[in-house]
């Protein structure tokens, strides 16, 4: 393992492989602190079909695969002196997952880590931390991240105790396929549970937890919120969205149909159709919680794996 967090002029790239969204970071260290180059989010759906399925779909996949080669241009371009690539829930439920991660190491050059939930929760709890503000965190607080195939859980009682995770099979992405079947109702019910175990086995009060809320949904929650007709990373990061916030944007966007929502400035492209979901599963974890709201975080997981990567054993040697 090489450690480079005393290198000057370290340049990292950071690959998270989600499924709805590919995200590449770019970024040079002097010391601890990064600067960054380049950041590329490109929704790309790998997890659809997995609903009600178990196998990739394969435009889901040639797409994918024409994202990876868009992205492997910038990191030649860039040079970077690291690289990590990490995939998560669609390529963990994927039975066939195996030939795309051949498919993806062949364009990239390098293997993808397929990262479990807790590792997922781990990074993306690393990367939150590391990059808010000290008046925006208070303990004991809850992380969340909806993705697009699972939500994780990350519960942190201070500064000095490891973080706590789990991870739930609820995801926008998901409990839209789901919810064009009819079969959403259990998989909901599921996921109540789950968040109600969680909390009780810690002995959680509901109303004294901190929220923070990252990830694709909770960053366009707080665009729209804010009213901003193009993607301001300063005015997101941080931002305090209430759950009255929240309502009143869930209610606007169930008034649209999903063309109209896909013209909406803040709403990331091929968004429009899961958004609905994605919003839901914050407004019952903020309910469940009995919080008023959230801070957002425009940093997670991808933050996370960048960090990483300088401890990771990718470093040329």
């Amino acid at each position: 393992m090489v450690d480079a967090t005393g290198k000057q002029n370290i340049k990292v790239a950071a690959l998270d492989l989600g499924s709805n969204t590919f995200r590449l970071l770019i970024a040079r260290f002097e010391g601890d602190k990064p600067t960054l180059l380049l950041k590329r989010n490109i929704t790309v759906r790998l997890g659809r079909g997995l609903g009600t399925g178990s196998a990739l779909r394969s435009d889901s996949v040639k797409r994918a695969c024409a994202v990876l080669r868009e992205f492997k241009v910038e990191i030649d371009r860039h040079q970077p002196d690291c690289l990590r690539c990490c995939g998560t829930e669609a390529l963990r439920r994927a039975a066939d997952a195996g030939e795309f991660l051949d498919e993806a190491t062949e364009i990239l050059g390098v293997g993808v880590e397929v990262i479990d939930g807790a590792q997922e929760a781990s990074v993306t709890y690393r990367g939150v931390l590391a990059s808010l503000e000290e008046k925006h965190i208070s303990y004991p607080l809850l992380v969340i991240d909806v993705g697009g195939s699972s939500t994780e859980l990350i519960y942190g009682e201070s500064i000095s105790l490891p973080p706590i995770s789990v991870s739930l099979a609820a995801g926008a992405g998901l409990f839209t396929e789901l919810a064009e079947s009819g079969a959403l109702a259990a998989p909901f019910e599921l996921m109540r549970s789950g968040l109600g175990d969680f909390l009780a086995e810690r002995n959680l009060e509901p109303g004294r937890i901190s929220l923070i809320g990252t990830g694709g949904t909770a960053t366009t929650m707080a665009m729209l919120d804010l009213g901003l007709d193009h993607y301001d990373q300063t005015r997101v990061q941080g931002h305090y969205l209430s759950r009255t916030a929240i309502r009143r944007i869930l209610a606007k966007l169930r008034e649209l149909p999903v063309a109209a929502r896909q013209f909406l400035p803040g709403l990331e492209e091929g968004r429009g159709d899961i958004i609905l979901a994605g919003i839901e599963i914050y407004q019952e974890i903020l309910a469940t919680i009995e919080v008023d709201g959230m801070i957002v975080s425009d940093s997670g997981l991808l933050e996370g794996i960048m960090m990483s990567c300088l401890e990771h054993d990718s470093l040329p040697r």
